[in-house]
């Protein structure tokens, strides 16, 4: 199964209470125990795929089984330690990757890296830079055996943590966090079939130290929902359906809903 949201779990408990009042979380589902985490001897060895301090993995999974995964990892370039995004499809039962790539940006100073398996087909991979700010993006159209040249799609200092297809067509979302400036959690939808870069985001931030994403995650196919914390609670925010469609707009989204004693969400 794809991964469509980062938040699902969440999403499962809390649609049939969102509506347009927004809802409550049911008692029956706060007063559920986690479950049980089962473990199983047949689960393969671990695959090493990068050993340059690599973070902020992101991966999809079609249908196949095939990976889609990308990562951020430092390197020494030009005697500089500077991040460098990787690209690697891992087929289903492989042990490493058949296509590995690095993504090529305005700088050799990439910061965070998502993957997104469309419903077409296409394959989107975005990464964030530091100098110049911004997200390019680099789309492949061969089952993600080769990219075509990035493209630049904001021009904003957000740096997405994570991202889905969606709302609607030809855009992404992503979620991202800020304890500096642009301060507070909040999310961007990207246009990606246009020339100019997206420039506006929503910060959603309506509390205390209210900085980390959590994920983002769709209602339905034109309603986004996002997740954010304080590191103590966990917050949601869902786009209001009968808003204008501006949804890098904050006055667009509902009020948060709290989830008490719910720390870092994903």
């Amino acid at each position: 199964m794809r991964r469509t949201a980062v938040i699902r779990a969440v999403l499962l408990s809390l649609v049939a209470g969102v509506g347009a009042a927004y809802g409550a979380v049911p008692a029956s589902v706060s007063a559920q125990p986690a479950p049980a985490i089962q473990q199983r001897a047949d689960l393969p060895a671990p695959i090493l795929l990068s050993t340059n301090g690599a973070q902020a993995p992101d991966v999809e999974v079609d249908e196949e089984g095939t990976a889609f995964i990308v990562w951020v990892e430092t390197r020494e370039v030009s005697g500089e330690i500077v991040g460098v995004a990787v690209y690697c499809r891992l087929p289903r039962g492989a042990t490493d990757c058949d296509v590995r790539t690095d993504l090529v940006g305005p700088t050799p100073s990439a910061r965070t890296a998502g993957v997104v398996l469309r419903e077409d087909g296409l394959i989107q991979v975005l990464v964030s830079y530091d100098t110049p700010g911004g997200i390019v993006m680099s789309t492949s159209s061969d089952a993600g055996a080769t990219f075509g040249a990035p493209k630049a799609v904001t021009d904003s200092s957000v740096a997405p943590e994570s991202v889905v297809e969606g709302p609607g067509l030809n855009t992404v979302m992503t979620g991202v966090s800020g304890s500096a400036a642009p301060e507070g959690a909040g999310v961007q939808v990207i246009a990606t079939d246009v020339d100019s870069p997206t420039t506006s985001y929503a910060s959603l931030r309506d509390g205390l130290d209210r900085f980390y994403s959590g994920g983002v995650g769709l209602i339905n196919e034109t309603t986004p929902i996002t997740a954010y914390t304080d590191l103590e609670s966990t917050y949601l925010r869902a786009y209001d359906a009968t808003a204008d469609g501006d949804y890098n707009n904050v006055d667009n989204w509902l009020p948060s809903m709290t989830l008490s004693g719910e720390d870092e969400p994903h």
